[in-house]
């Protein structure tokens, strides 16, 4: 068996001691086998492409993140701010947008508070943020907290970060401009926008938790 140890987050090694080494089992990733809490950003994307929020509302998921960023205490509370703040987005950011989709916008925010229902429990504090879901790397480290280039043996090996070693990239890029390779081949990840390279060092989830917060 071979043990890797993070070096940039060192345990006791008397602590470590005392632990059980076992092999890794299918619950250490797949933590979520039912009751699946989605993310605001996630059961916003479903609604828009199921058709329950129209997509050609102009910054309609700007407006739900906007309502949906912060924790609220009650359900009767999530849905009169869900309300309130989309309304409120609207008139003062986007008053023509408004004047023109009002009707399309009210269902939208009936649909945004259906979501809201499936997904977050302000009664049992349960939403997507207590249980992680560890299957992926956007809204917590996820795979990265074993797949990070930090964890070595004994003899220098390393859990890799590598994209391809899960990812293979057949086709990326904005709508009219997708690039494609053969079936049995892959190409490089690009970030969507530009950030000089830097997913190759940091966690997608140092930046995409903040969607999640």
């Amino acid at each position: 068996m071979k043990i890797f140890i993070d070096e940039e987050n060192p345990i006791d090694k008397k602590a470590m001691d005392s632990l059980e080494h076992r092999t890794m089992d299918c619950m250490d990733c797949h933590n979520r086998p039912s009751h699946k809490y989605l993310s605001a950003p996630n059961f916003i994307d479903n609604a828009i492409v199921s058709g329950f929020i129209p997509a050609n509302i102009p910054y309609i998921k700007m407006a739900a993140m906007e309502a949906l960023k912060v924790s609220y205490n009650t359900k009767d509370t999530a849905h009169m701010e869900i309300r309130n703040v989309v309304t409120t987005y609207y008139k003062d950011e986007q008053p023509e947008a408004y004047a023109k989709n009002m009707d399309r916008i009210n269902k939208a925010i009936i649909s945004m508070q259906k979501e809201y229902d499936k997904n977050v429990f302000p009664y049992m504090k349960v939403e997507s943020t207590k249980y992680l879901d560890h299957i992926g790397h956007l809204e917590s480290d996820g795979c990265f907290r074993c797949h990070s280039d930090r964890h070595k043996t004994a003899s220098g090996e390393t859990i890799s970060r590598n994209c391809d070693l899960c990812h293979s990239f057949l086709a990326q890029g904005p709508t009219g401009n997708v690039k494609t390779v053969p079936l049995g081949s892959s190409m490089e990840f690009e970030h969507p926008v530009e950030i000089r390279g830097k997913w190759k060092t940091a966690f997608c989830s140092e930046c995409h938790r903040v969607l999640y917060e």
